[in-house]
């Protein structure tokens, strides 16, 4: 268990760093490792950190995927404080995946104010 926790800790400092190749290549390995011991909540922590990290990346469809299974395990786990964090990650997601929309709104008031 402590080497999956190591390398949790490795994909959270390179998921810091921005380097998300490496975070997402370190908590993937995390995420395998915990669910093979069985350990659950390692597995939950783990897949919260490579949600961000794809969201950081765009892949909004598989960090929505994996953010709802992710939902799910804490639900039956009954983790209040991780099913919250899991909450906010996917409303942070679902706000990230909006913004490309606010921008153009944005832009277009924008471009209909200074024509008039």
């Amino acid at each position: 268990m402590y080497a999956a926790q190591c390398t949790r800790s490795l994909g959270s400092i390179q998921l810091a760093q921005d380097n998300l190749p490496a975070a997402e290549i370190e908590l993937q390995s995390a995420m395998s490792e915990f669910e093979a011991i069985g350990h659950a909540l390692g597995a939950v922590q783990c897949g919260k950190f490579l949600g961000d990290v794809r969201i950081r990346q765009g892949e909004y469809d598989s960090a929505e995927q994996l953010l709802v299974s992710v939902k799910e395990v804490c639900v039956q786990l009954g983790t209040q404080s991780d099913l919250a964090n899991c909450h906010w990650s996917f409303g942070r997601y679902m706000v990230t995946k909006a913004e490309p929309w606010r921008r153009l709104r944005a832009l277009k008031l924008r471009g209909t104010s200074m024509g008039s």
